[in-house]
């Protein structure tokens, strides 16, 4: 899902460009490929307001996504952007 840049750019000031997933009172360290997503997910009508979203790096992102969704949903969805990139780039 498209973030517009200004909003973007506001969720990783905020974050202070690193990864803001956090466990046992432990903050990741990444600060490479920081990706915004959304707390309350927007498949499950979290919205886009800048309150709902964080920066995580890719692993974190993709595990909420695959707590949220499943492992089979996301595998999916990877395969079917990999499958229309792939189409796209043919052409």
């Amino acid at each position: 899902r498209h973030i517009p840049d200004p909003i973007r750019d506001q969720v990783l000031v905020r974050a202070g460009f690193q990864c803001q997933y956090e466990h046992k009172g432990r903050r990741c360290a990444s600060r490479t490929g920081l990706e915004i997503d959304h707390i309350q997910p927007h498949g499950r009508n979290g919205s886009d307001d800048i309150d709902n979203l964080r920066a995580l790096c890719r692993s974190h992102n993709l595990w909420f996504a695959e707590r949220h969704y499943g492992c089979q949903f996301i595998r999916d969805k990877i395969d079917a952007t990999r499958t229309a990139r792939s189409a796209s780039t043919a052409t």
